[in-house]
């Protein structure tokens, strides 16, 4: 985010909107304060930081910090299973959302300084979108003046079967965000972000930090990624996952209480009838040796490594059902 603030600082400099981009003691915070970045609801995008101003899920993680007010819109999410009215009802709720970035941005011109998104929205829920949605966003963002930014902490390193969960709607977004399984964090930023000569990448001290890029760093990584292509990790998210989001459609045709089967590779998820039977399906997963997280108010998102086998797909459906089993017999006694 501060890298895109960075850019949307030069770019309104070369519009005349700003007139210089020395820094200045008594100005700069005034010239700085108008930029924003706009996110969606139900968002995560982490805990400290300006990330706390884009973050809007479990109060927990933001009450009581101070949070700029920055544009939210509504996020157009995919309600499973998709038939045709739910693609009709998903075209009018994605027109009114860009139709809302371009409101905002018309009447608040050139503050913008980009878009931020999870392609599947993780701890908010396992929201999906679709993949017509995210292209439709870049062109907004390009429309607006706004650079587009992904955040992939949590889709990233092939955990939807491909390598960015981005890459399954051929969208380039501005600056892609990583983390988790890389067991490092760091962005990738695409050719706008050099359209100025000093940018952030470029310039000393602008966007580093004490321990940022030490060579454990480096090396931890560079494995990383060497076992996931040596051992084909990517597609074998693809292949068992597939696998085990066909478990989880038939799972879930076997049990009233269990709707809304969602996934791409290895990230799924699937919606319980209240938040107390997730929580307590929950536990009775971990009792049972499986460790599932909770998504949202009312899902269970599942989120195996990229070395899951399709005889772990098969213990953990055996699992799941014997769960449900029990809770929907304790239900009827």
């Amino acid at each position: 985010m501060k890298a895109a603030m960075d850019w949307k600082s030069h770019d309104r400099e070369a519009k005349g909107i700003d007139a210089s981009g020395k820094f200045d003691w008594d100005t700069d915070q005034e010239k700085s304060s108008h930029l924003t970045i706009g996110h969606f609801h139900e968002a995560f995008h982490g805990r400290s930081g300006y990330t706390l101003s884009v973050t809007n899920t479990d109060p927990n993680k933001t009450a009581r910090f101070a949070k700029f007010d920055w544009p939210r819109f509504d996020n157009p999410k995919v309600r499973f299973p998709v038939d045709e009215a739910e693609n009709a009802r998903l075209d009018a709720c994605e027109a009114a959302t860009l139709d809302s970035i371009r409101a905002h941005a018309e009447a608040n011109p050139d503050t913008m300084a980009a878009i931020i998104m999870e392609p599947i929205q993780g701890e908010g829920g396992d929201n999906h979108f679709r993949d017509s949605f995210l292209r439709d966003m870049r062109s907004v963002c390009d429309e607006v003046d706004a650079l587009y930014i992904f955040d992939e902490v949590q889709t990233g390193m092939g955990a939807t079967g491909r390598m960015w969960a981005h890459q399954h709607s051929s969208v380039e977004p501005d600056m892609i965000a990583f983390g988790k399984k890389s067991q490092v964090c760091g962005l990738m930023a695409g050719p706008r972000l050099k359209e100025f000569d000093d940018n952030v990448f470029v310039t000393s001290s602008r966007i580093n930090s004490t321990w940022g890029g030490n060579l454990t760093d480096f090396v931890r990584a560079r494995l990383i990624l060497e076992t996931i292509e040596r051992d084909d990790l990517v597609r074998n998210a693809e292949v068992v996952g597939a696998e085990l989001i066909a478990g989880l459609n038939e799972f879930g045709a076997s049990h009233e209480m269990v709707s809304s089967v969602r996934g791409r590779g290895l990230f799924a998820a699937f919606t319980l009838p209240s938040q107390n039977i997730r929580n307590r399906f929950n536990s009775a997963c971990l009792e049972a040796g499986m460790h599932v997280l909770n998504s949202g108010t009312q899902s269970i998102r599942l989120r195996p490594s990229l070395t899951f086998s399709s005889d772990e797909v098969n213990e953990g459906l055996n699992i799941l059902e014997s769960v449900a089993n029990s809770i929907e017999s304790s239900a009827v006694a």
